[in-house]
């Protein structure tokens, strides 16, 4: 067994592949305790040959460990309050982990490494669900600044003398107002997927992310061109999206032309073990959603169609 020096400090990474540290010994006992770090949190201290789990150097620490460790998981992540700990400057940054590549954040003084040799790409099915979130979160939003416009273009119609308003009223007043809609829409995916987090709200609930081909975050016109490149790969019949299912990394047309990619949220990370490589309770859940909806509607179609049809004699006693 290595020997160490019990005033040593720590140094380790968290899910979010940002490196902290130094730490002293009871600092990063009471994360343990607290929850934010676990086993399988990735740490090191001068004299280490390399980054080990927690749970392989428990022992070494010179506090009382609990016999039992907790395990991350998806409910464990960012679930507690930052805590407070005691940071030394006199020490030694962390060696590098073997057989990984460094990446070191802009700003930043110490690399965090992560693991680019286990991708997770998002499927069709995945990002359709996240899709169909941020669709009705943009569609509610829309409707905030489309209802005043309506309601406007209404009065206007009432006060015209013939009560039908101009084709340059309509205009005026519907034409700004759709194309603030779709800017706004621009605005939203180009700040969410360049943002730290590289997801939209419906990525983020899913658990995706989208990145460069590098597995960097993007900058924020490329994520506003990709807005517009996704628009061209829905036409026709969404053919350019569909594709995402077939190609090798399931990138639609939108993502080749900005290249870029779409991976699990834990992939390019330190903890690659934690990519989900199925469809995850999210995702079935909302797709279990909307093909309920979609059948009730078919149904509710069809019904209204044979009475239609039928001109209601069918009903007739």
């Amino acid at each position: 067994m290595e020997n160490f020096d019990n005033s040593a400090s720590w140094f380790y990474a968290d899910e979010a592949r940002q490196q902290h540290g130094p730490v002293m010994a009871d600092a990063l006992q009471a994360l343990l305790a607290q929850g934010q770090i676990h086993r399988d949190t990735l740490v090191w201290r001068e004299g280490m040959s390399s980054w080990q789990p927690l749970g392989e150097v428990a022992e070494l620490l010179p506090v009382t460990t609990p016999s039992v460790l907790p395990s991350s998981g998806i409910g464990d992540v960012a679930q507690s309050t930052p805590t407070m700990v005691a940071v030394q400057t006199n020490s030694h940054q962390p060696e590098p982990l073997p057989g990984q590549t460094a990446w070191m954040a802009q700003g930043q003084a110490g690399a965090v490494e992560i693991d680019r040799s286990d991708i997770v790409y998002a499927g069709f099915w995945r990002r359709f669900a996240a899709y169909w979130l941020d669709s009705m979160v943009l569609g509610m939003l829309s409707y905030i600044i489309i209802l005043p416009a309506a309601m406007i273009l209404g009065f206007s119609m009432e006060s015209a003398a013939s009560g039908e308003p101009s084709t340059g009223l309509v205009l005026g007043i519907m034409l700004p107002t759709y194309l603030l809609v779709f800017l706004l829409q621009a605005l939203y995916f180009a700040w969410m997927h360049s943002r730290p987090a590289q997801a939209s709200l419906g990525k983020m609930a899913i658990g995706i992310k989208v990145c460069d081909e590098n597995g960097e975050r993007i900058s924020f016109g490329r994520g506003f061109a990709r807005f517009f490149a996704l628009i061209l790969a829905a036409l026709p019949f969404n053919i350019g999206l569909i594709i995402a299912g077939f190609t090798d990394k399931k990138r639609g047309l939108h993502d080749m032309m900005c290249k870029t990619l779409v991976v699990d949220k834990w992939a390019y990370t330190t903890m690659p073990h934690m990519q989900k490589r199925k469809l995850d309770g999210v995702t079935i859940a909302l797709l279990a959603i909307l093909a309920v909806f979609l059948v009730f509607g078919t149904l509710v179609m069809a019904f209204m169609s044979f009475i239609m049809l039928g001109d209601g004699a069918w009903l007739s006693p």
